[in-house]
């Protein structure tokens, strides 16, 4: 949370990897929640 706070995002957080937007869909996982702010998904 500091760090998004100081940087006004998480880019560059060293306790993570980076994912490519394009292939955020098709990777393996177990559980994918579709989850967004109140108001973002209106279609």
């Amino acid at each position: 949370m500091k760090h998004s706070a100081e940087n006004r995002g998480i880019k560059g957080f060293d306790g993570g990897d980076a994912v490519d937007l394009i292939s955020l869909l098709t990777e393996e996982c177990d559980v994918l929640i579709p989850a967004a702010l109140g108001g973002v998904i209106n279609k």
